[in-house]
């Protein structure tokens, strides 16, 4: 495995025990491919929204994005 890979992933990890102790009380230990699969929905969901927002500021005639265009 990459070492960039399997730092994105702790780091992913991290991400998500923080998420846990602020939402959740109980204890949640994830799999590994729970991990995976979340992070990769993460990084669609990611992309479809910054592709939207992209598409707002072109059709505004702006070249920068700005926080309203993600409304």
């Amino acid at each position: 495995m990459c070492v960039k890979f399997v730092q994105n992933v702790v780091l992913y990890t991290k991400l998500l025990q923080v998420l846990k102790k602020r939402n959740i009380n109980e204890e949640i230990t994830w799999q590994a491919n729970a991990v995976l699969t979340l992070q990769e929905a993460t990084k669609v969901y990611l992309a479809c929204l910054f592709e939207d927002t992209n598409l707002a500021t072109l059709h505004a005639r702006r070249t920068t994005i700005m926080p309203k265009d993600m409304q």
